[in-house]
């Protein structure tokens, strides 16, 4: 929302401190509440009637910053009162400006014209030629009472008078480039924009604090629409840092962070800075503004699935907003209303009319939301059967997303892809959809952590379905492949720098918690939420500072979108089998020595149904309850996944395979499902950069053997892998407690070319970055990881879960695996369900004696797999053995 400020006129006495500290109120308010409270009162017991009046005003002001628009308006009627019963005729035009002000913030629109047409009115009697600031003063309020009715040409037209007016106060200068910076990013002009929000910051660092956090927050929203969300990032910082230090409300600083936190698709961060954005703007009673944090928590609602409560929070934010007679706010929460319909399949022709006329609207208004207007219009008009309409409006949103940020011409990609598949143009909505990958690559390229880039890849969902769509009829099983990596694990291929000294040194302060937390449950509840409240503190302060790192420092060799001539030239006799989802439909790509074949594998339903009996069978053996049931239902469940994924594909029992999963495949026990090497990879592209490699792995290496704490198994396991080794003569490192620290266990996969963990894991589905193993002296998390200078090539992860992956929009996957992976490591072997103490031990040792004779992670895990036994009928005498036959998997190519 647009503010404003007005400055007083010089004067003497109490009065020129009454005018001082206004002045100084305007612009760092903190700093001048105590002498706004003692002047009031000398100058109520001096009876000096115009100082009172100006100080009334520096108390208002103060106030509607600081405390609350109520109580700052009861300072101005005071203090318009006061002036108009003595006479100070000359001092009503200001302090009308700045009721005017307050009264903006109250939605009381119709006042706000009032109260500017009684200040022009008075200050006709004052000379022009002066230079009397009260023109500018009400230009502003004037201005901003169009900017934020949406009447944004009138609005910028008087920002711009203001700029060139030499009459125009320092104070109300930085106000009009603050504001009209504002107005051109909400019209997608960002770029235009920055050099007047720069000029604005200069001018408010020598005016005050206060106005300083104002303009730097508006800032750092602007380089957010500019695309560059980083930048954007450390600005908002900066920003919080000048709020705190000025001691201001936050709530105008959370609203616009949260636009940024939704461009990022952090969500549930953006859910939690709307929410306290909403609660302080109530206690502050800016309606204004409230209205627009209103409309955010719904459209957050309804991003979040939560329909109920965002159709309550839509109905509201109309309803305020039109009471506020705002018409281009009420425009874009009629578009979030006609959004949830089509999340709820009610639409219905009233919404659609109600859409039309408000992508017109905000059309007219010059704003880039219309792009998304005119989108959603064609998406009504579609489901409604007016594929006519619907066209039409796509059309319309195509043309308005040129040239304006990465993330809405995104849509404008998707808006022209979906109208020329609604005409069967297939090769245009293709090319459409490619470029907006393209789009998206460079958007997620500048992304500074592997966390941000797979949640931004979900911008491209649509646009990977739909070009999969169009290109299916076609047929060619080439060009799907080559489709299908263009949307696989991209935020994988490129490499995070290592962590700044702050965040490693976080990172082991981080693990001195966890021990903390150890202890305290030995203790009382208190005690323990002290320390979880801590964590979390931390936790937080870890993963924001890997949104402002800086970008990617490298692409991982040969790793991205591949061809399928690429990958059958590195398979060497083996077929790469990439699996699709598409409308609830699973089909494969093989890519086989000779030929690249899709084949149809039916409905998504029945593999669900089996995979969730498998991971409850799973469960229950993992409790010891009921084996022989249990072991029975896994066999069956095992079997039907084999027969729904793998029979169907005709491959060979003989020969191995490299699986690349799709959303909904991941965690599936693929190498128990084929007799031969099984291998799993996040993509084709990322497989062969494992392969590439491999190649400098040297053989006859070291190998270090790790045991972690509270597992008297993960010991026993680790005497019997040393064994094994030791009879092979290598250079073999053991470590275990309280010797396995996180410092000593990083410093043998940066040097080992073969590091094994037995240890606790744990898959953080809340936050997926503090995944961890744990360790001797705690946990052992992704972001680690993913900044270690270097991994070895070959890692073994015997812990449970350490397999476990979040999946994300757009194909994307987070977890132990995939960030050493991404890291350089060629293979690990590692579980994706939790498997008992000490029941791995017979599958590691028959894996480590087939890794010492130098076979590959795939093959190694087969052999070792077979001589235990070929299913779950062979795990009667004991069933709990099935699990780490069935759960270790093989990823990459190690």
């Amino acid at each position: 929302m647009a503010r404003a400020s007005a400055a007083p006129e010089p004067g003497s006495g109490l009065l020129r401190r009454a005018e001082l500290t206004y002045e100084g109120a305007v612009a760092d308010p903190d700093s001048y509440v105590i002498e706004a409270r003692i002047l009031l009162e000398e100058c109520r017991r001096a009876r000096d009637h115009e100082a009172h009046v100006v100080a009334l005003r520096a108390m208002g002001w103060i106030e509607h910053l600081q405390v609350g628009n109520h109580a700052a308006r009861e300072r101005f009627d005071q203090a318009i009162r006061l002036a108009e019963r003595h006479g100070l005729t000359h001092r009503v035009p200001e302090l009308l400006v700045s009721r005017a002000a307050v009264l903006h913030e109250l939605g009381r629109m119709k006042a706000v014209r009032n109260d500017l047409d009684r200040a022009l009115s008075r200050a006709e009697e004052m000379p022009r030629d002066a230079g009397h600031p009260i023109w500018c003063q009400i230009a502003l309020q004037r201005a901003i009472l169009f900017h934020n009715q949406g009447e944004l040409l009138e609005a910028e037209r008087l920002y711009r008078a203001m700029m060139t007016s030499p009459a125009c106060p320092s104070d109300v200068r930085v106000k009009v480039g603050n504001n009209l910076a504002h107005l051109l990013a909400m019209c997608g002009r960002s770029e235009e924009a920055m050099p007047y929000i720069d000029q604005a910051l200069d001018g408010a660092r020598a005016l005050g604090q206060g106005l300083t956090a104002a303009v730097a927050q508006s800032r750092a929203w602007i380089l957010m629409q500019t695309g560059r969300l980083t930048e954007s990032l450390r600005a908002f910082e900066v920003a919080e840092k000048l709020f705190v230090e000025a001691a201001l409300p936050t709530a105008d600083f959370s609203i616009e962070y949260a636009d940024a936190l939704i461009d990022l698709r952090l969500l549930g961060e953006a859910s939690a800075a709307t929410d306290h954005s909403v609660s302080e703007l109530s206690r502050l009673g800016a309606p204004l503004i409230a209205a627009e944090a209103q409309l955010r928590r719904a459209r957050l609602s309804m991003l979040l699935g939560e329909f109920g409560r965002a159709r309550g929070e839509i109905d509201q934010a109309v309803s305020m907003l039109r009471r506020q007679r705002r018409p281009t706010w009420t425009a874009a929460a009629l578009v979030t209303r006609a959004e949830l319909a089509l999340a709820t399949t009610s639409a219905s022709p009233a919404v659609l009319r109600s859409v039309r006329r408000a992508a017109a609207t905000l059309e007219r208004g010059g704003l880039s939301g219309a792009v998304e207007a005119h989108l959603v219009a064609g998406r009504v008009a579609n489901q409604l059967g007016r594929r006519e309409q619907a066209v039409q409006s796509w059309r319309r949103a195509a043309v308005l997303a040129r040239h304006r940020s990465v993330l809405i011409r995104l849509r404008g990609r998707v808006a022209a892809a979906l109208a020329v598949e609604a005409e069967d143009r297939t090769r245009e909505v293709v090319r459409h959809c490619r470029l907006g990958l393209e789009d998206l690559a460079r958007h997620r390229a500048a992304l500074p952590s592997m966390e941000l880039r797979a949640l931004a890849s979900g911008h491209g969902q649509q646009l990977g379905e739909l070009g999969m769509r169009a290109l299916l009829p076609d047929g060619s099983p080439a060009r799907l492949f080559g489709w299908l990596e263009r949307t696989r694990a991209a935020s994988l291929v490129l490499v995070d720098p290592p962590p700044p000294d702050a965040v490693r040194h976080d990172l082991a302060t981080l693990r001195t918690l966890h021990l903390e937390l150890r202890e305290a449950h030995r203790g009382d509840g208190e005690a323990v939420a002290g320390v979880q409240s801590r964590i979390l503190t931390l936790e937080n302060r870890i993963r924001q500072a890997s949104w402002r790192a800086s970008s990617p420092s490298h692409r991982a060799p040969g790793a991205g979108a591949v061809s399928a001539a690429e990958v059958r030239a590195g398979l060497d006799g083996a077929v790469l089998v990439e699996y699709a989802l598409l409308d609830e439909q699973v089909m494969a790509l093989a890519v086989g020595p000779r030929r690249t074949r899709l084949v149809h594998l039916g409905s998504y339903g029945p593999v669900r149904t089996e995979r969730e009996a498998l991971a409850f069978g799973m469960r229950r053996l993992t409790q010891g309850r009921r084996g022989a049931s249990a072991l029975r239902a896994c066999g069956e469940a095992l079997d039907g996944l084999r027969r729904l994924l793998v029979a169907p594909l005709g491959i060979g029992a003989e020969i191995p395979v490299v699986v690349v999963p799709a959303r909904g495949l991941h965690g599936v026990p693929w190498a128990a499902m084929h007799t031969a090497p099984v291998s799993v990879a996040q993509s084709a592209g990322l497989y062969l950069s494992a392969l590439e490699a491999t190649r400098g792995v040297p053989s006859g290496s070291s190998v270090a053997l790790v045991a972690g704490p509270d597992l008297p198994g993960a010991i026993a396991e680790v005497g019997v892998l040393d064994a094994v080794y030791a009879a092979t003569g290598r250079d073999v490192r053991t470590l275990l407690p309280p010797s396995s620290t996180v410092d000593a266990v990083t410093g043998e996969l940066a040097t080992a070319s073969l590091v094994h963990l037995s240890c606790h894991g744990f898959l953080r589905t809340d936050n997926p970055t503090f995944s961890s193993l744990q360790l001797a002296d705690g946990p052992l998390t992704v972001h680690e990881v993913a900044g270690a200078r270097g991994l070895a090539p070959r890692i073994v992860l015997a812990a449970c879960r350490s397999g476990a992956q979040m999946t994300y929009s757009g194909q994307e996957v987070l977890g132990f695996v995939s960030a050493l992976l991404a890291r350089g490591t060629a293979g690990v072997v590692a579980s994706t369900v939790p498997v008992p103490d000490g029941e791995s031990v017979p599958m590691m040792q028959a894996l480590h004696q087939r890794l010492s004779r130098s076979e590959t992670f795939a093959a190694a895990l087969a052999g070792a797999r077979a001589s235990m036994g070929e299913g779950a009928d062979d795990f009667a005498g004991n069933p709990v053995e099935f699990i780490p036959w069935c759960a270790y998997t093989a990823y990459g190519a190690a």
